[in-house]
């Protein structure tokens, strides 16, 4: 059970931070569970047979083989870049093995782009983005836990260096 929710949570950090559309990393993930809880009530039935599980010397050997093999799977699986090149979620077209960049990456880069253009600050380039995805200054002040004040300040000081009168000026300019 702990591999297997080890596995789900390895699969939802791919899935979320490449875009990898998830429902293949879960199908994957639950038929392998399936599997491996099928060849295991077949292994209890043949050492059940040849009474196996009645020595304890097999079965601490058993078990200690059982947690070799989750931490053998999980040195394996540590390296970030070996997942990704397995799975292809490293943003890597499987054709002609570029990069593709998706559409977070791309978000993230026009915000550099901006914030490079415009000479924003950091505070001033993350509420920039949260303005480009919509968000109310009211959604603003508490994701980034601010007063309504220093909110009004902080966009008041970005639409004047955007030269922008609106949300809709800025969500138009990061769109452009």
């Amino acid at each position: 059970m702990w591999f297997t929710f080890f596995v789900l949570l390895m699969f939802a950090n791919i899935a979320f931070r490449f875009e990898v559309p998830s429902l293949k990393l879960f199908a994957i993930a639950r038929a392998s569970s399936e599997g491996a809880m099928f060849a295991g009530v077949a292994l209890r039935r043949v050492l059940q047979q040849g009474e196996l599980l009645a020595n304890p010397t097999f079965l601490v050997g058993f078990s200690l083989g059982g947690i070799v093999l989750v931490l053998v799977c999980a040195l394996i699986w540590k390296s970030e870049k070996s997942v990704n090149g397995d799975w292809g979620a490293s943003g890597i077209s499987l054709e002609d093995k570029l990069h593709v960049p998706g559409p977070r990456e791309r978000f993230m880069a026009r915000c550099d782009e901006l914030s490079a253009r415009y000479s924003l600050t950091a505070r001033e380039a993350e509420i920039m983005a949260l303005i480009a995805q919509r968000k109310s200054r009211t959604e603003i002040e508490q994701k980034l836990f601010l007063s309504q004040n220093t909110v009004k300040t902080h966009v008041r000081h970005l639409y004047a260096k955007l030269d922008a009168r609106s949300k809709a000026d800025v969500i138009a300019l990061f769109e452009g």
